[in-house]
């Protein structure tokens, strides 16, 4: 199985970069078996074209905002992202990734991996190149999600 472990935010506003502090540290650390691990910042294009890469799994690590207290961590399909009321401070949501994917899918023949997000309810989204506390104490609790996520789709074979 070919998994793709993406972080998706904006390192400038605070807690939206979560998904890259979290991939940050896969990369320096251990990473989930065999799993491709990238951080894509604010380029939603960019993970747009490489989920065209034979992913049978890509989880998109990101801060969304939920009806939830600050620092909930959680792991949803992609496709609840688009009800999410985030400010949207990397310009291009996971929906509107999840659309661009589709549009170019059917135009170069890609099938769809299952794509899940795992993340956190941020504090903040304000200005600012730090997490709050509340975001950093959660990074290794993410990485166990995400560990947890992929080994778990391996383990049972999942297909899309």
């Amino acid at each position: 199985m070919k998994t793709l472990v993406a972080g998706f935010g904006n390192v400038f506003f605070s807690d939206d970069g979560f998904g890259p502090a979290v991939v940050s540290s896969l990369v320096n650390g251990e990473r989930p078996s065999g799993a491709v691990v990238r951080d894509f910042g604010t380029g939603g294009i960019h993970l747009a074209l490489e989920m065209c890469g034979g992913y049978d799994l890509v989880v998109i690590v990101d801060a969304v905002a939920r009806d939830d207290v600050p620092g909930t961590l959680f792991a949803i399909e992609a496709e609840e992202c688009a009800a999410s009321n985030v400010p949207d401070a990397h310009a291009t949501g996971v929906s509107s990734v999840l659309a661009l994917f589709d549009s170019m899918a059917r135009q170069l023949g890609c099938k769809r991996p299952k794509v899940l997000v795992a993340g956190i309810v941020p504090l903040t989204t304000e200005e600012g190149m730090d997490l709050s506390d509340t975001a950093r104490a959660a990074i290794p609790a993410c990485r166990k999600l995400v560990h947890a996520l992929a080994t778990n789709f391996i383990a049972t074979g999942a297909k899309t």
